[in-house]
């Protein structure tokens, strides 16, 4: 059996990974400017969540907003999430923009983690509308797709949620599929029998 020391030269290095929206052209001042607020409130009161069929109607909102939904429907769009929740993830960081008064850009691991709730029934509880459950999941990844935070300073104070999920949602599908049949592959070598539950662990 070879070693685990023992890795091929190169064994499962990859370049570094950098979000594909880290870098957009997008004003990152944490500052919320008055019309900014009063736009979110305007959205709220209609209750119209961002890319509703009626939108539209709401297209002066938008032009104040833009600034913060570019990066945050970027962002959304890399997820593949459901069409549903995308928007419904951004109405709610905007929302929440208003509720803290300041940009996302100035969040810390704290507000963070009260948006997204440390369980499922704080997230629940938070937001006043019934909010699916993977909208939860698209939020932390937004989160992270956009540089808000690195992951332990967050994701450990979430409790239980599906992991690989939100993996998948930040790096893709098919690039963790990949990752975890590297990794299957050096364990076969080291000659572990790798199926069943240890194969769906990766």
């Amino acid at each position: 059996m070879t070693p685990p020391d023992a890795l091929p030269t190169g064994e499962l290095h990859r370049q570094p990974w950098r979000s594909a929206v880290e870098d957009g052209p997008w004003d990152r001042s944490p500052v919320l400017r008055d019309d900014e607020r009063e736009a979110i409130v305007v959205l709220k009161s209609r209750r119209f969540r961002l890319g509703h069929r009626f939108a539209e109607r709401n297209l002066a909102q938008h032009e104040v907003l833009e600034r913060l939904r570019g990066p945050l429907q970027a962002a959304t769009e890399l997820t593949s999430c459901r069409p549903e929740s995308g928007p419904v993830a951004v109405f709610v960081m905007l929302d929440e923009c208003a509720r803290a008064g300041t940009t996302f850009r100035a969040w810390d691991a704290d507000p963070w983690v009260a948006v997204l709730g440390e369980h499922s029934r704080a997230f629940t509880a938070r937001h006043e509308a019934a909010i699916a459950q993977d909208v939860r999941l698209v939020l932390a990844a937004v989160g992270l797709l956009l540089n808000c935070f690195r992951g332990v300073d967050v994701l450990r104070r979430l409790g239980r949620f599906r992991r690989r999920s939100l993996a998948d949602k930040v790096f893709g599908t098919m690039a963790m599929a990949a990752v975890a049949e590297d990794i299957a592959a050096l364990l076969r070598r080291w000659g572990y029998v790798v199926r069943g539950p240890l194969l769906n662990a990766l």
